[in-house]
């Protein structure tokens, strides 16, 4: 309480300035993506189809982050030439 007190200006930012998130929990936010796909296709066909998909979502969560072209992004991963016999996701 007695730190709520003392930044009470900081704890109630999000009132005054639309720009700062009123959880500040981005963990949270890039986690609910992964829910909403589940819930969109019903589950993932098998373990290794989510690694790809959530590989993918965390490229493009991160290009995003980054302010970058997303689609730009992808077109460079694929056109670097990663070895068709080594796996894009770690396990």
């Amino acid at each position: 309480m007695k730190r709520m007190k003392e930044y009470v200006k900081e704890h109630l930012l999000f009132l005054r300035n639309f720009n700062v998130a009123f959880d500040n929990n981005e963990a949270e936010r890039q986690a609910r993506i992964c829910k909403i796909f589940k819930k969109i296709s019903g589950q993932y066909a098998t373990v290794e189809t989510g690694k790809h998909k959530m590989a993918m979502l965390s490229v493009l969560q991160t290009a995003t982050k980054q302010k970058q072209n997303t689609l730009e992004t992808f077109e460079n991963i694929l056109n670097s030439g990663w070895p068709q016999n080594q796996p894009a996701v770690l396990s």
